[in-house]
């Protein structure tokens, strides 16, 4: 899935709740971000993924909290959410977007439709004016003790 939302962005990239660091990565190397910052609000694992940044001159970790502020680190021109959203109500991170997307910009959502989460994404998309770009099915996998899609939707600011 990370190859397919590296596929996917552009400019000034926040990876979510980036974790291990490896998807971030992938999109720092991919040739489609300038810069890509991971943010991750448990310490121990910003300080794994800070290893990583040697990899690739356009990669940062930070730690911090999305829906409590994150540091000052300006615009973005795509925030990544991936395999995160499933395991909270995503209203609050997708509105808190707003806060950090710059106009034009992209939100990329790629995740398990789980509790719904699809269609809150896309439920949310309408209420809030952001654009439809895509919204695809990337395949299937038995998580969380069910079988469930795999999906990836892009939005636009």
């Amino acid at each position: 899935m990370a190859g397919e939302v590296s596929r996917r962005i552009r400019g000034r990239v926040l990876d979510v709740g980036s974790g291990t660091g490896f998807p971030a990565l992938l999109m720092a190397i991919s040739g489609n971000a300038r810069e890509v910052f991971g943010l991750e609000k448990d310490p121990h694992m910003v300080d794994f993924s800070r290893r990583l940044e040697n990899h690739a001159h356009n990669l940062r970790f930070v730690e911090g909290d999305f829906l409590k502020g994150i540091p000052d680190l300006r615009k973005f021109d795509t925030i990544v959410f991936m395999y995160i959203l499933h395991d909270f109500e995503p209203r609050p991170f997708l509105e808190g977007t707003f806060n950090f997307l710059k106009p034009g910009g992209r939100v990329v959502v790629a995740d398990f439709d789980l509790n719904g989460l699809r269609k809150k994404v896309m439920d949310f998309a309408h209420e809030s004016g952001l654009v439809l770009i895509e919204d695809v099915t990337v395949g299937r996998a038995y998580t969380h003790g069910r079988d469930a899609e795999a999906f990836l939707i892009v939005l636009e600011r």
